[in-house]
C-alpha cells in the first residue's frame, strides 16, 4: 500500500485570515516566522492551561485527565478545545433564529419535551456528486437533527434524528471538506459537505461542546482525520488521469468548488438588455406563529432590481428581510390570486414550492408588478437557456497534483470518480484574482499550437476566501516546481467578466443561505452592484 504524501496536508495550515491578500510567492522567511509565532502562541496557551489545571481540585484534575485521553484518541485537538473555551465561537453558517422559530422547533421538531435548543447551522449534502442540497443541522442538548426546508406552514421537516449516544465516531475527509457521521449501527452513516475548513472545524467544536455539556453518557466520539481510504482512492483516480503509477502521484490539494468554463467570452461587445426595475409598497401575508393567531397582512417596501426581488422594512433600509432570485431555474413564476383575503393580490411561487402572497392598491398596480416580474424571469431564462452561450456552473471536486488540475465528481461511499475536465499544469499561463472578492479566481491558459482556438479560462468559486487562498498557494507551488519561477498573478481588469463572476458568486452565496435568511449589509450592497 502506498504511503500518504506529506504534501497532502502540508502547507494548508499556513493559510490564515492574516495573509488572504498576500501573493503565492510570499517570502518564505515570513511564513516561517508566522509558523514560529503560531507555535509559540500555542505553547503559551498549553502552558496556561496546564497551570490552571494544577490549581484545581483533584476531582477536576481527574476529569481533565480523562479529557486529555480523549484528545490523544482524536476526539478534538487541544487547539480546538482551547478555542471554544477562550471565546464564543461564531460562523456565518450559524443561523440566528427568533423566538417564534424556536417555539416551532420545540413544538414540531424536538422529540423530547426536555430538549433545549443549542444551535442551528447551515451546511449541505451532495456537493461531491454535483447536487448541492442545503441541510440544516439542529443541535440540542440531547440529539443532532438533520433538517430540510419544508413547505407551506412547515418550516422544516426532519430527515433524521441522531441521539448523541448513538454517534460512534466522526471521519474528516481530505482538507476538512466533508464530515462523515458514523453511528453505533454502522449502517447509519451521514455525509455533510462544507467545502470550508473553518466551517468544518467550527462544527466539530460546537458539536463536541453540545455533547460534553448535554446528556451524552458515553465518552466523546473519536474524530478520524487521516482520510487514508479517500486518499488512496484519489491517488488511484489521479494516476489514471495522469497516465502514471500511483507511487508517482503527488497530491497537493483537494477542495470542493463550483467550476465554470468561460466559453462564452464575447468577441465584441453586445448590448445587454435592460433588467426590469420597479419599487413600491405592498402588503404581504406573514406567518406570525402559533402564539399570535397564525397569518396577518403587513406592509413592506418591495424592490425589483437586477433580477432580484427584495422585501425591506423601509425604502432606505440597507438590509433586506427577504431576497428571491428570479433568474433561478427553480423559481416557479407569479400569478394572480383569485378569491383570496385581499381583492388585488398576487403571489410568487418560491423554489421550495411555497408562495409569497402580496396585495396592491388596485388592479392596475397588480398588472404592473406582474409584467415587471415576468420580464425579469424571461430575461433570466434567456440567459440560462440551452441556446445561450453561458456555460453552467458545476459543483464538483478539485484535485491538484504537481502535473495536473482535475475537476471531477466523487462517490465517497464507493470511491468512484468521474472526470469532468482536466488540464496540465504546464498549460496554465497564470491566475487572475479579484482583490475585492476573494471567493473566486480565474485560471488562465497559454495559447497552444494544437488548436486554433485558445482554451477559455476556468473560474473556480470557493466557499470562503481561505479556501481560495489555499488554491492560489498550492497552484503556485505546482507551477513553480515546473518552471522554477513564480506563478503570474493578475488583477482582473475586464469589467464584463468581473461583473459576471461576482454575480455568479453572489447567486451561489444567496442560494447557500436560503431565500428567507437575513443578509448582512455587505451582502446586500454586493448584490445591488
Amino acid at each position: 500500500m502506498d504511503t500518504v504524501d506529506s504534501d497532502v496536508n502540508s502547507g494548508l495550515e499556513e493559510v490564515t485570515q492574516e495573509n488572504l491578500h498576500s501573493t503565492p510567492h510570499e517570502d518564505k522567511d515570513k511564513r516561517n516566522t508566522h509558523r514560529s509565532c503560531k507555535d509559540e502562541d500555542r505553547d503559551s496557551r498549553h502552558s496556561n492551561n496546564k497551570e490552571d489545571a494544577e490549581s484545581k481540585s483533584s476531582a477536576v484534575e481527574k476529569d481533565e485527565g480523562a479529557e486529555s485521553d480523549q484528545w490523544k484518541k482524536g476526539a478534538i485537538t487541544k487547539e480546538e478545545k482551547a478555542e471554544y473555551e477562550r471565546q464564543e465561537l461564531t460562523n456565518d453558517a450559524d443561523m440566528k433564529i427568533d423566538n417564534n422559530t424556536k417555539l416551532y422547533l420545540m413544538l414540531e421538531i424536538f422529540k423530547n419535551e426536555s430538549e433545549e435548543f443549542q444551535r442551528l447551522i447551515r451546511m449541505s449534502t451532495g456537493h461531491m456528486e454535483g447536487e448541492v442540497d442545503p441541510v440544516f443541522i439542529l443541535l440540542t442538548d440531547q440529539s443532532m437533527y438533520l433538517l430540510r426546508k419544508g413547505g407551506g406552514e412547515t418550516l422544516y421537516h426532519t430527515e433524521v434524528v441522531i441521539p448523541f449516544n448513538e454517534i460512534d465516531y466522526l471521519s474528516i475527509c481530505v482538507n476538512y471538506q466533508t464530515i462523515t457521521i458514523v453511528c453505533t449501527n454502522r449502517r447509519n452513516q451521514y455525509w455533510l459537505t462544507t467545502g470550508d475548513e473553518q466551517l468544518t472545524r467550527y462544527f466539530l467544536s460546537v458539536l463536541m461542546k453540545a455533547m460534553e455539556d448535554g446528556s451524552r453518557t458515553r465518552k466523546l466520539p473519536s474524530v478520524l482525520r487521516d482520510a487514508t481510504t479517500q486518499l488512496i482512492a484519489i491517488k488511484k483516480f489521479a494516476a489514471q488521469e495522469c497516465h502514471c503509477e500511483m507511487s508517482e502521484v503527488n497530491l497537493i490539494l483537494y477542495s470542493l468548488v463550483h467550476w465554470e468554463n468561460l466559453s462564452d467570452k464575447p468577441t465584441s461587445e453586445v448590448p445587454k438588455p435592460f433588467s426590469p426595475y420597479k419599487e413600491g409598497v405592498l402588503l404581504f401575508k406573514n406567518w406570525d406563529g402559533y402564539l399570535f393567531g397564525g397569518y396577518s397582512w403587513k406592509p413592506g417596501f418591495f424592490l425589483l432590481r437586477n433580477g432580484m426581488f427584495y422585501r425591506l422594512l423601509e425604502r432606505n433600509d440597507p438590509v433586506p428581510q427577504l431576497a428571491i432570485s428570479l433568474k433561478s431555474s427553480d423559481f416557479g413564476g407569479c400569478r394572480r390570486v383569485r378569491g383570496g383575503d385581499k381583492p388585488y393580490s398576487f403571489e410568487l411561487i418560491l423554489p421550495d414550492k411555497t408562495s409569497l402572497e402580496l396585495a396592491a392598491n388596485d388592479d392596475y398596480e397588480v398588472s404592473e408588478w406582474l409584467h415587471s416580474i415576468c420580464s425579469a424571469v424571461s430575461l433570466g431564462m434567456e440567459q440560462l437557456s440551452p441556446t445561450s452561450t453561458t456555460s453552467p456552473c458545476i459543483a464538483c471536486c478539485m484535485i491538484l497534483t504537481k502535473k495536473k488540475l482535475i475537476l471531477c465528481h466523487e462517490d465517497i461511499q464507493t470511491g468512484f470518480f468521474r472526470c469532468l475536465g482536466s488540464c496540465q499544469i504546464e498549460d496554465i499561463g497564470g491566475l487572475t484574482v479579484d482583490p475585492d472578492n476573494r471567493n473566486y479566481c480565474i485560471v488562465e491558459f497559454e495559447p497552444t499550437d494544437m488548436s486554433s482556438d485558445d482554451e477559455q479560462p476556468w473560474v473556480m468559486y470557493f466557499n470562503s476566501p481561505v479556501e481560495e487562498a489555499k488554491f492560489e498557494m498550492a497552484l503556485s507551488k505546482a507551477w513553480k516546481s515546473i518552471f522554477k519561477v513564480d506563478l503570474p498573478v493578475f488583477v482582473i481588469d475586464n469589467k464584463t467578466t468581473r461583473s459576471r463572476c461576482r454575480e455568479q458568486q453572489n447567486l451561489l452565496h444567496s442560494a447557500w443561505k436560503k431565500n428567507d435568511s437575513v443578509m448582512s449589509r455587505k451582502e446586500f450592497e454586493a448584490l445591488l452592484q
